[in-house]
């Protein structure tokens, strides 16, 4: 691959010319008039440049081969986003749009169960992009529930790094569908999500310290926090007001989708203290709650809560 050549996007339906190669990122002017950064796995040339010299001069009889963009064209606005592709119904790859003048450097976890994991870390430059590795889903699992960065901007013009943002995302949370639209960078329909629309601002210089230390810790910390209590009843009735068809299986399994999504909330939240309020029946729900929060290092502990006003009905758990 030379400048000059025309090549296509792997993933997408576009097409252009190559401008600039700078080791594995590739400039190419789409047909719409616009340079983006591609990675060059992510191109195939479909001419060379003397062969798309000639397809220009007889195709179009003259006429420049890149076109003025046309109204309407997609454009990012300056920031920092998450951008995803669909690789599946539940699978998607990720990526990181950089749409600023500032070199980023990235730290992301898992938020996960039992712990939050460290996932990876990347730098890249200003106005490009580049994958997260692996496919991630984007509803949650028994063990991944979403992603939190680090992330720190710097400008070779600036002695000190920006201000550090540590946007989170609970997968639960994020409406996907709305999220949907074409990506101007990667020529392709996806889901795009503003980082730094999302985020609250720690201590840079502990966070260039992380990222310079060869051992970069394996959790990420809770928030501190800042909701003193609160409470969820996951009585049936509560939760779903035509549940009289569901089977009991149904019901338990209803109650405890709510239960964990309420639980990931809780500590993305920075709640302090939870009430589950389960019911006593049968308890198979409160063994079934409560056998999800043996060994969980994210409480310190849990117990039946206030017996005089529930009886054996509700657990309390101190984060």
């Amino acid at each position: 691959m030379v400048i000059g050549d025309k090549v296509r996007m792997l993933h997408g339906s576009g097409e252009g010319v190559v401008t600039k190669i700078s080791g594995d990122q590739v400039t190419v002017m789409l047909i719409q008039g616009i340079e983006i950064p591609v990675h060059r796995r992510d191109l195939v040339v479909v001419a060379a440049r003397q062969e798309a010299a000639q397809m220009q001069k007889a195709g179009d009889k003259g006429k420049p081969m890149l076109q003025p963009r046309t109204p309407g064209m997609l454009f990012l606005k300056e920031g920092i986003y998450l951008a995803g592709i669909p690789r599946s119904p539940m699978l998607v790859d990720f990526s990181i749009v950089n749409q600023t003048d500032y070199e980023l450097f990235i730290l992301i976890y898992k938020l996960s169960r039992p712990v939050n994991q460290f996932f990876t870390s990347i730098q890249l430059n200003p106005k490009s992009r580049i994958e997260i590795p692996g496919a991630l889903p984007i509803q949650e699992t028994n063990h991944l529930i979403g992603l939190a960065f680090q992330i720190i901007k710097f400008h070779p013009s600036q002695g000190n790094p920006a201000q550090c943002i540590e946007p989170r995302i609970a997968f639960s949370q994020i409406p996907w569908q709305k999220t949907k639209q074409r990506i101007p960078q990667m020529e392709t329909e996806g889901y795009m999500i503003q980082l730094d629309d999302l985020a609250t601002t720690p201590d840079p210089e502990m966070l260039r310290q992380q990222m310079m230390s060869p051992n970069t810790k394996q959790e990420i910390q809770i928030p501190k926090r800042r909701i003193a209590f609160r409470e969820i009843d996951l009585h049936i009735e509560k939760l779903e007001k035509n549940s009289g068809d569901l089977a009991a299986a149904e019901i338990l399994s209803f109650q405890i989708q709510h239960f964990e999504k309420a639980f990931d909330k809780a500590i993305l939240d920075g709640v302090e203290k939870l009430i589950v309020i389960h019911g006593t029946g049968n308890g198979i729900l409160r063994t079934e709650v409560q056998k999800r929060l043996s060994g969980n290092s994210q409480i310190k502990h849990f117990k039946d809560a206030q017996k005089e006003r529930f009886g054996y009905g509700a657990t309390e758990i101190q984060f």
